[in-house]
């Protein structure tokens, strides 16, 4: 993935000068380059140093950004998320403060982390394939109109779906007497548990707070999903995944903690969900709160590579769409 500027000169910068310093540090070669002390040898001595300031300087500098970065997103995304609340998907290789890092900037904008889906490494063990399959085809009988021919992968992601997104499930059956319409669906839960019990993911909902969740099944459904991969996750399957959040109406941002290349570019192109290429820093966590605010007011787009794509979702501007 290509980097800005600066990142890159202070990277360069500092290669040359640490292969000089091995190079020149001790050994025969300071001897046969360094002599007894002549112009060349002092000029020479000068450009080593000079680089290692600019090397110093660099990094210091992008130290600096980053610090002012994690010190002002918050802030610049107070209240976009006011009274939303957000399905949280993590991949198995996330790291804990990664995600702790993204969910502290959703709070920041208002926003409520109502409950998180947590992959285990059994999601994408290639050892247990056979499992997943066997459990896949059980998956079929219990879910809302599953697409037909769906791969395993599919109906895995579908399951998960429908297990946060109680509206998504299939409805409660009626064989017992009138069935109230409103009441919260049952068969989104008994999705959760299957899911639990065979080791494919952990669910963790939000602790109930007694003074503004007086009864728990007030508590509305998420109306934004955040997936948030690592950097060895499939982009397209990711992206793929959000697309089913979307589609029973969820507005949805795929994200990733350290992207390696442009996959997670390339994956959002013509999305209907929002990508977000890297939301390893504050900046790119500020773009997850962003694109989902954008994704509310009926929009889309792709962002997190500062030199392919636009640098913020229109939304950061005041529009009438937005909510």
């Amino acid at each position: 993935m290509r980097r800005s500027t600066g990142v890159v000169l202070g990277a360069s910068v500092a290669v040359f000068a640490l292969a000089l310093g091995l190079i020149l540090g001790s050994g025969p070669l300071r001897h046969l380059v360094w002599g007894s002390g002549s112009s060349e040898t002092d000029a020479l001595r000068a450009t080593v140093a000079d680089l290692t300031r600019e090397r110093d300087d660099a990094l210091a500098q992008r130290d600096l950004a980053a610090q002012l970065s994690a010190a002002l997103a918050p802030a610049t995304v107070e209240g976009m998320l006011t009274g939303q609340t957000v399905a949280l998907v993590v991949d198995a290789g996330v790291g804990e403060q990664e995600q702790a890092a993204l969910v502290s900037m959703l709070e920041a904008a208002g926003a409520r982390v109502s409950v998180t889906v947590t992959l285990t490494q059994a999601w994408g063990d290639e050892s247990q394939s056979v499992f997943r399959g066997a459990l896949a085809e059980e998956l079929v009988g219990e879910l809302r109109e599953p697409a037909p021919g769906a791969s395993t992968l599919q109906l895995l992601q579908a399951a998960t779906v429908q297990a946060v997104i109680p509206s998504a499930a299939r409805p409660p059956s009626d064989a017992d007497g009138p069935v109230d319409p409103t009441a919260p669906s049952t068969q989104s839960l008994v999705l959760r548990d299957i899911l639990v019990r065979a080791g494919l993911v952990t669910v963790t909902d939000a602790a109930e707070d007694p003074a503004t969740d007086p009864d728990p099944d007030t508590l509305p459904e998420p109306s934004v999903a955040v997936l948030l991969g690592a950097a060895t996750v499939q982009a397209e399957a990711f992206v793929a995944w959000g697309e089913a959040f979307h589609a029973v109406g969820v507005a949805t941002v795929v994200t990733a903690t350290s992207p390696t290349d442009r996959a997670w570019v390339d994956a959002g192109v013509g999305a209907r969900v929002s990508v977000v290429a890297d939301a390893s820093s504050a900046a790119g966590q500020a773009l997850v709160v962003l694109a989902a605010r954008e994704q509310l007011a009926g929009g889309a787009g792709v962002y997190g590579d500062p030199l392919t794509t636009p640098l913020v979702p229109g939304v950061l501007r005041d529009s009438p769409g937005a909510p």
